[in-house]
């Protein structure tokens, strides 16, 4: 999903498979060659003096594309790469959880909900209610738990619009450590 894909880069700057999921979608289109570039800025920009390759963030590359004569991206991969540079800065800057989420899917949406469509999914409504109620498993607020969050619940296959209600053959287990109310099957 492109919205809690960028919410996960948001995050984690070495998300690099999200980068990657976002460079290449029809949004952004950088071709193969292109995307090669980048890869390799990134990793010149992990490079350590001593020639050690550190962690590796094809965002720091997105961000820093680079003297162009040394990595040369063709004129509508540096356009694009820039859009999505200051598409990013746009929705990082200093906002709620709640208020992130509803900036990513109104940059998002237009690519995502088809043009003749007059409402965003219920899905969109579902993720933008669950960020304005959102309180993690410790009690924090931030956009970092609150994608941890998605990601449980991806992981363990569940909805967080409809908790597990039981009503199975089998025992429902529940850990009492910083689980709070979270119910797995």
């Amino acid at each position: 999903h492109m919205i809690t894909s960028l919410l996960r880069l948001i995050v984690d700057p070495y998300a690099n498979p999200e980068v990657l999921h976002h460079l290449v979608s029809p949004r952004w289109r950088i071709g193969p060659r292109d995307l090669a570039t980048v890869s390799r800025r990134a990793r010149d920009l992990a490079t350590g003096p001593d020639g050690a390759v550190g962690s590796t963030s094809l965002l720091d590359a997105v961000r820093d594309p680079g003297d162009p004569d040394r990595y040369p991206l063709s004129a509508e991969a540096r356009e694009r790469l820039a859009a999505f540079s200051a598409e990013l800065d746009l929705v990082t800057r200093d906002r709620s959880v709640a208020e992130t989420v509803a900036a990513t899917i109104e940059i998002l949406a237009p690519g995502i909900v088809p043009v003749d469509s007059a409402t965003l999914p219920p899905s969109f409504a579902a993720l933008t209610a669950l960020a304005q109620g959102f309180r993690g498993v410790s009690g924090g607020r931030t956009l970092a738990d609150f994608v941890a969050y998605l990601d449980d619940c991806r992981r363990f296959s569940a909805s967080p619009e409809e908790p597990h209600t039981g009503g199975g053959v089998g025992i429902t287990v529940m850990t009492m450590h910083a689980a709070k109310g979270l119910e797995f099957p």
